[in-house]
């Protein structure tokens, strides 16, 4: 699949001269450098187009299209060598590649996958990708000495993946010249093109919204998640505001913990309509810090804040401050049956099956400790949940079964609650 991700880049006049590479990327895009373009542009602008050499057409030629700029990537300061490229529908066979989200998947034993101009046709390039960027934020790559080629000028582009990497490492921007090949390039790191799309995605969440993309990460500083597919971007974002509009919205409910946790409520409230996060945070903070040592002994009034301050952090997308956070709220309360299910329900999107597991079954326990058995069945679907993500059906089957038990003995107690009927 990802020798499909090789593309040429050529002129659209008579000529068809080809000008470089490109990489196909998620979105889709074609992602290749800025002196490509401005190669295949030309004095005269005639237009660009992309030819994708494995995917025939019904003559046997290579199927091609229009492309035109989706994004010159040069907001940052210094710009990448790199642009991107719209592209419209795919020809058969031919896939967009997801591209590296961290180091380790762009790092170590890979190749490039390379058109050689002199020779007409496209080669693979062993070699070793560094760790390590230089001061313009490129990874040099180190060819084999036995490889029987390297790349040459028209090479920029060229898609570079490690050995048995299904995802886009990076993009060739130079290559050492001289006789014979130094086999040493550099190439664009796949991190800083996904940081370039997701810009273009965040950016045009933000203008549909009407805020600035600042006010935007400021407010989510977990916007970016490393497991967020690019097409994803956007409806995360979307529905991470909306979970912000909504807390900032709802009515808030008298409590029992004190009046100034109700006015910190208010409080952090306005401070969330206007998409300040950080500032209802403070809210919090600044509250749990005030007779910090008295508060200790009044767990019920610390949980309280601890919960406002967890439930913020998550619509920060800010897992790891929540998942301490609510950590610090079971140490006060371990027979907090919700708090470690939120503990679960963390680990289970952004940790690891086990502490999810870990976090359910202390759940259970929690709420066989209080006798609800409500607690008790919603703690018995999320191991099973767990246990169907490990392949253990049997078990997941028996958990699932002794849920529902639960529900319906509390349904045949209260036939009209709609929710235990569902």
């Amino acid at each position: 699949m990802t020798d499909t991700a090789l593309v040429y880049i050529r002129k659209a006049d008579e000529t068809r001269e080809f000008a470089g590479c490109g990489a196909l990327i998620e979105g889709p895009y074609i992602a290749t450098c800025r002196h490509v373009w401005r190669d295949a542009e030309g004095d005269a602008n005639g237009g660009v187009i992309v030819e994708f050499p494995r995917s025939l057409d019904g003559n046997g030629a290579p199927e091609r299209q229009s492309v035109r700029m989706a994004d010159a990537c040069d907001a940052a300061k210094p710009a990448p060598d790199l642009v991107l490229l719209t592209v419209g529908p795919l020809p058969a066979g031919v896939y967009a590649l997801p591209v590296a989200t961290e180091e380790r998947l762009e790092t170590g034993s890979g190749r490039i996958h390379a058109f050689k101009k002199s020779r007409d046709t496209d080669v693979f390039v062993s070699g070793t990708i560094q760790q390590g960027t230089t001061a313009k934020g490129l990874r040099q790559i180190s060819g084999e000495a036995h490889s029987g080629y390297w790349t040459e000028k028209g090479s920029s582009g060229s898609p570079a993946f490690l050995e048995n990497g299904m995802q886009l490492a990076g993009i060739l921007l130079l290559s050492e010249t001289g006789d014979p090949p130094l086999r040493e390039a550099f190439i664009l790191p796949a991190t800083a093109i996904r940081r370039q799309l997701e810009r273009i995605k965040s950016d045009a969440v933000a203008e549909e919204m009407g805020v600035s993309l600042s006010t935007l990460e400021h407010a989510i500083p977990g916007l970016y998640l490393k497991d967020t597919p690019v097409s994803q971007i956007a409806v995360k974002i979307a529905a991470a505001v909306a979970a912000i509009t909504a807390k900032a919205n709802a009515t808030p409910l008298a409590s029992n913990s004190g009046s100034d946790i109700d006015q910190a409520r208010a409080d952090a409230a306005d401070k969330l309509g206007g998409m300040d996060t950080e500032g209802a945070l403070a809210v919090w903070d600044d509250l749990l810090a005030k007779d910090a040592d008295a508060l200790e002994t009044l767990t019920r009034r610390r949980v309280a804040m601890l919960a406002e301050k967890a439930s913020i952090q998550r619509l920060q997308l800010n897992y790891a401050d929540a998942l301490a956070t609510l950590r610090e709220i079971v140490r006060l309360d371990p027979d907090s049956f919700e708090h470690w299910a939120d503990i679960g329900d963390i680990e289970s999107m952004t940790g690891t099956i086990s502490k999810a597991d870990e976090a359910y079954q202390s759940a259970l326990l929690a709420s066989r400790r209080t006798g609800n058995a409500r607690d008790i069945s919603l703690s018995l679907e999320r191991i099973g949940n767990v246990r169907v993500a490990r392949n253990d059906l049997e078990g997941a089957l028996q958990a699932y079964e002794d849920g529902l038990n639960i529900s319906r003995r509390m349904m045949a107690a209260d036939p009209s609650h709609a929710d235990l009927v569902r």
